[in-house]
C-alpha cells in the first residue's frame, strides 16, 4: 500500500468528485460548483477519514461512491458531508 500525505487524498477525492456522472446524482442536495474535500485525515488503523463540503450530510449516495472510487484505489475511507 502506498502511503500518501493528507493533500494527496485531498486532491485524489476531488479528481474523483470531478469525474462522477451528475445524471447519477440529479436529485442529491449538493453544489456542484463548490463541492470539494475539504478535510483528510489518518487515522492510526491506515483508514482515512475524508470530509466533502457543498453535500447535504445524508447524502449516502455520494459518500458511497467516493467511498467505492477510493477502494477501488487501495485507500480505505469513512466519508462524511456537510454543508
Amino acid at each position: 500500500m502506498t502511503a500518501h500525505t493528507p493533500e494527496q487524498i485531498q486532491q485524489i477525492v476531488n479528481e474523483i468528485l470531478g469525474k462522477l456522472d451528475r445524471t447519477e446524482f440529479k436529485d442529491c442536495a449538493m453544489n456542484w460548483g463548490d463541492l470539494r474535500c475539504f478535510e483528510a485525515r489518518r487515522f492510526e488503523n491506515g483508514q482515512w477519514y475524508i470530509l466533502i463540503e457543498e453535500a447535504a450530510a445524508d447524502e449516502w449516495r455520494l459518500q458511497r461512491a467516493v467511498c467505492d472510487s477510493l477502494l477501488a484505489r487501495g485507500i480505505e475511507a469513512i466519508v462524511h458531508t456537510e454543508w
